[in-house]
């Protein structure tokens, strides 16, 4: 029987139906006016049939109480007096220190007051202060520690033990930091860690105790030690506790007094992650569904949004007639800089669509394709890294242990990664309820779309796309042979393929894309379309004589700039590549023009296609097209 939501539902539509008239025809299969259709249907379901009836609002209050925490590595504390070096936080490496800021902040503070190492020689022992396990005693490595000025080494009752002056010199604190835990290795917890000394703590009890942890977590860059953090021991539902946790720490540790004035802006500001996680378990399986879809679509949503935000580079401002304008190399370079900060790290990989395709939602939490191939408990216990080194990881360590592999993940969360300070990690992550400390149910319903997400990063999958667009597709294997060559690179060449080759994703497909192209008038929305269009137009042109320039020696190539690029001396232009040189004097040697001929063109034409990846996302506006609030 017909009601009143029915008749409002049939209205809407026969009005879409007249208002998206198909005025121009397009190379798609499906007219790009159809998702946005379908999208604006189910934005008319929501308000007409509404969520609250399938939701009980005292329901999702209860279930979607958000658990937050941060961690920060122990750092120099921020000092307004030296802002080049705010913030400055370095390995622990001799060939990697920068003033010995972080070894002299170190051994200053009271952190070897208030932590110890402990050791034990087997698993089943309690934990002794200060003794180092006989297994470390016998390693070749330690002889060098026994040097180090300010450290005691004792042996009482066939044991050894290691007691650190408070005079000792921070290089040689800093040495025996790193050296012990690398003699320990990785991944041999269960005899050496460094704990809290519970004595120190219980002599001067101070408010904010219970957020340090009773160990602090250790950063590794594979074999390498490289620094100490502090995750905060207990989760919370408000942000300004975990604003405040850095503030804790440093003023415990001594290294900022608890009266600085400006101890609140230094620690919002501390460069930190921040975790965010809900319970979904007191809801009905069917609920739980949804709501694990909208993480999900956050978790990739905001990965994309972050990624199209960091290649905006200005946006319009350098917008002339649709054309991002390169009036000389600086602003290329500018470019190639946005490019070569997102493959630089190995702490941040690409977003892909085969990562995000790897995490299934089902009745029961989340599953992760073949989770036990790439596993590494030390980085999470439940999520393979690839998965957690992203802008915003998915994370599911936080059920505490390693759970069977055929067991879904009941408890999992994400981690904001890629802002810098702590308060802008807590803004990139879901918000919260107005006037509540628990998450907001309609971010989450927002992005339970399942959609496509992530970039392509499979070899026969772009090629594909490239015959489909109209772009050379050997391109693709070039790019893959000239990145091989790069003995510099960080991250897989799968990942960096997939980065460089942004343009050949379906953008108008992705759920972001179609729920802001719903907002626009028609007139916008077109106006949009179009200038996404000619965007990957341009693109494909571009590419395709860049493609020319690396298979043919006499093509003079110029890339699209407004400064004219020089060429060689003998009319070779500087993309293409040669295994074999001739012997040609008028460059003062062989050897000098076989270097150029065989590492510079590689070098000129990853600029040139990697700029141009930057080029199409600021053309084709892809910031506002993935615009998250």
């Amino acid at each position: 029987m017909l009601n009143l939501r029915h008749i409002l539902l049939w209205f809407a539509l026969v009005s879409l139906s007249r208002a998206y008239s198909f005025p121009k025809k397009h190379s798609n299969s499906w007219h790009p006016c159809v998702p946005v259709l379908m999208t604006k249907v189910r934005e008319i379901c929501k308000v007409v049939f509404g969520y609250q009836d399938r939701f009980p609002e005292e329901l999702l209050q209860a279930c979607l109480n958000r658990q937050l925490g941060s961690e920060f590595e122990l750092s120099v504390p921020p000092q307004e007096e030296d802002a080049d070096a705010e913030f400055a936080s370095f390995l622990m490496n001799r060939s990697e220190r920068t003033a010995n800021r972080l070894e002299t902040a170190i051994a200053n503070s009271n952190f070897w007051k208030l932590f110890d190492f402990y050791g034990r020689n087997q698993a089943s022992e309690k934990w002794v202060r200060g003794l180092l396990p006989a297994d470390v005693v016998r390693d070749p490595r330690f002889t060098n520690i026994r040097t180090l000025p300010g450290i005691q080494i004792a042996t009482r009752d066939g044991n050894t033990f290691a007691t650190i002056a408070t005079d000792i010199p921070a290089l040689a604190l800093a040495d025996f930091t790193k050296g012990v835990h690398e003699i320990r290795g990785k991944w041999n917890r269960d005899c050496l860690r460094v704990r809290k000394v519970p004595e120190a703590w219980a002599a001067n009890p101070t408010r904010g105790d219970d957020l340090i942890p009773e160990e602090p977590s250790e950063e590794w860059r594979g074999d390498i030690f490289s620094h100490i953090e502090f995750p905060m021991a207990q989760a919370t539902d408000r942000g300004q506790p975990l604003l405040d946790f850095p503030a804790v720490v440093w003023t415990r540790l001594g290294m900022l007094s608890p009266t600085d004035p400006n101890l609140a802006k230094k620690s919002r500001e501390t460069p930190g992650h921040v975790h965010w996680t809900v319970d979904l378990t007191p809801l009905p399986e069917s609920h739980q569904t949804i709501f694990r879809q909208g993480m999900k679509g956050y978790w990739g949503d905001r990965n994309e949004n972050l990624l199209a935000h960091r290649f905006a580079f200005g946006g319009n401002d350098w917008i002339k007639d649709e054309i991002f304008e390169i009036n000389d190399s600086s602003v290329a370079q500018q470019l190639l800089s946005r490019f070569q900060g997102a493959i630089n790290s190995p702490s941040f990989g690409t977003f892909t669509q085969r990562k995000y395709d790897r995490v299934h939602v089902t009745k029961n939490g989340f599953s992760i394709e073949d989770r036990d191939s790439d596993l590494d408990p030390l980085i999470d216990a439940n999520v393979p890294p690839e998965l957690k080194r992203l802008d915003v990881g998915f994370r599911g360590n936080y059920g505490g242990v390693t759970l069977p592999i055929d067991q879904p993940l009941i408890k999992a969360g994400l981690e904001a990664r890629e802002k810098r300070q702590v308060q802008d990690n807590l803004a990139i992550l879901p918000a919260k309820l107005p006037g509540f400390p628990q998450t907001d149910p309609k971010v989450l319903l927002a992005h339970s779309h399942q959609g496509p997400r992530g970039l392509i990063d499979g070899r026969v999958d772009l090629e594909a796309r490239a015959v489909v667009l109209g772009l050379n597709p050997e391109i693709i294997n070039e790019n893959d042979v000239a990145v091989s060559r790069d003995e510099n690179r960080v991250l897989p060449i799968a990942d960096i393929r997939a980065l460089t080759f942004l343009p050949l994703t379906a953008w108008e497909n992705h759920p972001l894309f179609q729920s802001n192209l719903v907002t626009l008038r028609w007139s916008e929305r077109n106006k949009a379309l179009s200038r996404y269009h000619r965007a990957k137009e341009r693109y494909v042109l571009r590419v395709n004589d860049l493609m020319r320039a690396r298979r043919d020696p006499s093509y003079l190539y110029q890339p699209e700039w407004n400064e004219r690029w020089p060429q060689f001396d003998d009319g070779i232009n500087r993309v293409f590549f040669r295994e074999t040189v001739p012997w040609l004097m008028h460059w003062g040697s062989s050897d000098s023009y076989r270097y150029l001929m065989t590492t510079k063109p590689d070098y000129w034409f990853l600029y040139v296609l990697r700029t141009e990846s930057v080029r199409f996302a600021i053309e084709a506006n892809l910031e506002n097209l993935l615009h998250m609030p």
